[in-house]
């Protein structure tokens, strides 16, 4: 039998201690048992590490077509290549520039290792940044874990709680997607993590000028990244009684310090806090209206928001969506499993060390609420930092129930609660993103085999056609698809044609809400007078059959 501190059940076993170092490791093994000998924690860690490493290569291998936002990044990479510094103060660039400043990065060194410059050379750039990030945000959730596990003074085997936290990181969908994608999510959350991580070991000035350093990179991948300095400075204000005036104010001088070091060059050269803070009217946003100016046959690829459906939401209703959304993120299995740490810990959640860990959970859940709210769109992978963050507290609890029922000689029992938690994840983890997208690139390739210049033409079409344009290595012009009727998105669709004299004109026919009406679109450009211009050349179905991209050349 466990001793009785091991029950949740039998008392405040997470009380908090009556010293100022309540935040400290223990030393006292009795309150800290590790059932599994150091050299065993680490062939497991090398074991996860492995499996979770090759998985997510696996993935990127076959997975046929990147994510819009993908090609977005690689263009902005390439953008940032060609135009230096000066491209972030432009109003066209709308994304923080540390994700596309690594992909250039490892591009430029495959070139100069021999790859030829072309779009998968990009895209292969783009997936060993969100492949190393990924790597590294499962072992900052073993860290995480480990460090809550020894500052909490828990009563669980710390290293086979880290052990559940890597495995959990590992196989979660989410994670193992975007890891072989090339999206700025998992740098974010790597770097996210980490400053979690410095902000629960918050003692020291070097800490906290890390923190404030990992704070400011964060923030360079996307704006919500700040609150880890945010919630430095909660801590800090948490412990301003159990450190003299001078040693509280070097930390938060440190904290300041180095977020400024990293931000503080980008702030200066656009002159804004975040570009997120003026992407459109606010208009344009409650419409569902993306503007796109037009634009001449010369210009450049600029970033442009993707043709989202949006949704009037209120404050009020955003909250329980949000929460639906972090449990889909979470595959149901990390928030229910957290559920019970959270109610346990409730009288510690406002002290250190879980306060700044708090306060990065309820600050980005709220940022979450806003973007639902304000912008009407939401994605489970928006909710991704609150399902990491709570990945530790579900780990301990798994601890907790396996070493439970073992040690009362149900070890069947315990086999079945680790099989229900990681068997869904891992199978819907094994899923290829983009996996029913292949029909892009297959006519991305069409377009360059029929077209040997196709790489100086220009292309007319929607948010879909945005990785059709990257494969093709075209430049696109954007058009507003989604105007409220037909009619009127044929008349936007007709003025872009006659205007920028596009060479081809791209569109998606089928199934889902973002094609819905384009094939009354395309009946309405055949039995318009600018057919004369517009001939179908290609068709490419989707691997079902019921949905086509549709590329047509014009003649002026």
């Amino acid at each position: 039998m466990l001793p009785a501190a091991h029950d949740w059940r039998a008392g405040p076993i997470l009380a908090p201690s009556s010293t100022p170092a309540a935040d400290q490791p223990t030393a006292n093994a009795a309150a800290e048992p590790d059932l599994v000998r150091r050299r065993t924690f680490r062939i497991a860690i090398g074991a996860i590490l492995l499996v979770a490493g090759v998985w997510r290569l696996v993935l990127a291998a076959a997975m046929p077509c990147i994510s819009r936002d993908g090609a977005q990044f690689c263009w902005q990479a390439r953008d940032l290549g060609r135009n230096g510094i000066a491209l972030l103060a432009t109003d066209s660039y709308q994304q923080h520039p540390l994700f596309p400043a690594t992909i250039l990065g490892v591009q430029r060194v495959l070139v100069l290792l021999g790859a030829p410059p072309t779009p998968e050379t990009w895209q292969r750039s783009g997936q060993i940044v969100a492949w190393i990030s990924g790597m590294a945000v499962v072992c900052l959730a073993g860290v995480l874990t480990s460090q809550l596990g020894r500052r909490l003074k828990l009563p669980v085997a710390t290293r086979r709680s880290t052990l559940y936290a890597l495995a959990l990181a590992a196989v979660l969908p989410l994670n193992t997607w975007l890891s072989a994608d090339v999206m700025s999510d998992q740098l974010h959350l790597a770097l996210y993590l980490g400053g979690v991580a410095l902000v629960v070991a918050l003692q020291h000035w070097k800490t906290a000028f890390a923190c404030g350093l990992v704070g400011g990179l964060a923030f360079l991948t996307r704006p919500e990244g700040a609150v880890v300095c945010l919630a430095a400075a909660a801590a800090l204000i948490a412990r301003r009684h159990c450190w003299p005036a001078r040693v509280w104010v070097t930390n938060g001088v440190a904290v300041a310090v180095g977020f400024l070091l990293c931000a503080g060059p980008y702030i200066a050269a656009t002159g804004r806090l975040s570009p997120k803070t003026d992407k459109e009217p606010v208009e344009s946003f409650r419409a569902g209206v993306a503007v796109a100016p037009i634009e001449t046959r010369d210009s450049l690829n600029r970033p442009r928001h993707a043709a989202l459906l949006r949704r009037e939401v209120s404050w009020v209703a955003s909250l329980p969506q949000v929460l639906i959304e972090v449990f889909r993120a979470g595959r149901v299995v990390i928030p229910v499993l957290a559920l019970a740490p959270l109610i346990h810990l409730r009288r510690r959640l406002t002290r250190p060390p879980l306060v700044g860990f708090v306060v990065c959970m309820t600050v980005h859940f709220a940022l979450t609420a806003y973007l639902l709210a304000r912008h009407g769109y939401l994605q489970p992978r928006h909710t991704l930092v609150v399902v990491m963050l709570l990945v530790p507290l579900a780990a301990i609890l798994l601890d907790h129930l396996c070493r439970t029922l073992t040690s009362r000689g149900a070890r069947r029992a315990a086999i079945v609660v680790l099989a229900a938690c990681f068997g869904p994840m891992a199978l819907r983890s094994v899923f290829i993103p983009n996996g029913a997208d292949a029909f892009i690139a297959d006519a991305a390739r069409w377009l360059r085999e029929h077209d040997p210049e196709v790489s100086t033409k220009l292309l007319l079409g929607g948010s879909s056609q945005r990785r059709l344009a990257f494969y093709a290595d075209m430049r696109l012009q954007p058009w507003p698809e989604n105007e409220p009727t037909i009619e009127r998105r044929f008349e936007a669709l007709r003025d872009h044609l006659l205007r920028s004299r596009p060479d081809y004109f791209a569109i998606d026919t089928g199934p889902g809400e973002e094609r819905a009406g384009n094939d009354e679109l395309l009946e309405l450009l055949r039995a318009d007078a600018v057919s004369q211009h517009v001939r179908e050349r290609h068709a490419r179905p989707n691997r079902s059959g019921d949905a086509k991209v549709h590329i047509w050349s014009l003649d002026w």
